[in-house]
């Protein structure tokens, strides 16, 4: 992570299908010091199922 991302004070938001796994790696960047880190919450799915943009 470090070496992608320069700016810890970055937004950094993070998903996976469930919103399960990017809960625990938005926690991990916050313990690597990206404070601003979040998870979507309820996933990808949630996306979907609001009718949000998808590419």
């Amino acid at each position: 992570v470090n070496g992608v991302l320069v700016d810890p004070s970055q937004r950094i938001v993070v998903y996976c299908e469930l919103g399960l796994i990017s809960t625990l790696a938005a926690a991990t960047l916050k313990e690597l010091g990206f404070d601003r880190a979040v998870a979507l919450d309820g996933g990808f799915q949630a996306w979907r199922e609001s009718n949000y943009p998808q590419e």
